[in-house]
């Protein structure tokens, strides 16, 4: 995780752009969750960034000392299966934002399979 110190088993701490990869098996999903908090509030944008290079931004979270689980809401075509790329950018670039945790969630509802 690029950008990111690891706090123990509790989190990461992001400082100016951090990078989460992973591989989605799944090729949808509405929402990214995330838990955060900062010791000063801090602005976090948070977007997405295809295996083709595509950025796609999932908004911003207005990050302060009270643990708080923010909900982005992920536009259509923001997210698909393969490679992904995660970007947590703090504002003010100095100051940093503990991620607790980060779930992708699929809210869509899809016709039966018949």
């Amino acid at each position: 995780m690029p950008g990111f110190l690891r706090i123990g088993d509790e989190g990461a701490r992001v400082r100016a752009r951090g990078t989460l990869v992973f591989c989605a098996e799944w090729f949808h999903a509405t929402h990214l969750l995330v838990s955060a908090r900062s010791t000063t509030p801090v602005t976090v944008h948070v977007s997405r960034r295809s295996f083709f290079g595509k950025t796609t931004s999932y908004g911003s979270m207005a990050v302060t000392p009270e643990e708080t689980a923010f909900k982005l809401e992920i536009p259509p075509g923001g997210f698909d299966s393969g490679i992904e790329e995660l970007i947590f950018e703090t504002e003010p670039r100095g100051l940093s934002a503990r991620i607790r945790w980060v779930e992708l969630v699929d809210e869509a509802e899809f016709a039966p399979v018949k």
